[in-house]
């Protein structure tokens, strides 16, 4: 598919859509972040979605006339508190309905080959259409303020491609 240059900041926004699109209950719920953490405060008794850049390479061969090609990676966790102290606490974060963690990757895994057109099948922004690179789930222990408890973390990493034009107005 024949694709435009861009830059960073477009990826970045128009990867935000499409996540609000495939995951419409979180849509308030969804925050760019520079690490892996959600913003303070942000977790009490609900579930979130964070997502980010977390490294990428540029293609030194192929770099002039002000674009440089770009291959990154993406980073989407979905983030959900657990207070339970019961057995089987791990299997209701991972499938109980409709938010359990593996619920949300399958929708979350819908923007696999994506090629963030943002709507427009004529504006398309990437060389080829996203690939899933890994997914991931762990727990994390809640800050003190906060409470007792754990979250159940689910990571996917998105493998995109594109070429920066460094001439572009943002």
């Amino acid at each position: 598919m024949p694709h435009r240059h861009t830059t960073k900041i477009e990826v970045a926004e128009r990867f935000e859509r499409l996540l609000k699109c495939k995951l419409p209950d979180f849509a308030s719920r969804i925050y760019w972040v520079l690490d892996n953490r959600p913003p303070a405060g942000a977790i009490r008794d609900v579930e979130l979605v964070t997502f980010g850049f977390i490294g990428g390479h540029f293609d030194h061969p192929n770099q002039g006339g002000g674009i440089l090609e770009y291959e990154g990676t993406i980073r989407v966790r979905v983030w959900s508190l657990n207070y339970s102290d019961q057995d089987g606490e791990d299997r209701e974060l991972l499938v109980s309905q409709p938010h359990g963690l593996y619920r949300v990757e399958n929708k979350i895994l819908l923007m696999f080959d994506d090629y963030l057109t943002d709507g427009d099948s004529q504006d398309p922004v990437l060389h080829e259409g996203m690939k899933v690179l890994s997914d991931e789930t762990t727990k994390e222990t809640v800050d003190d303020d906060i409470g007792d408890g754990f979250c159940g973390v689910l990571s996917v990493d998105f493998a995109v491609a594109f070429g920066w034009d460094l001439t572009a107005d943002d």
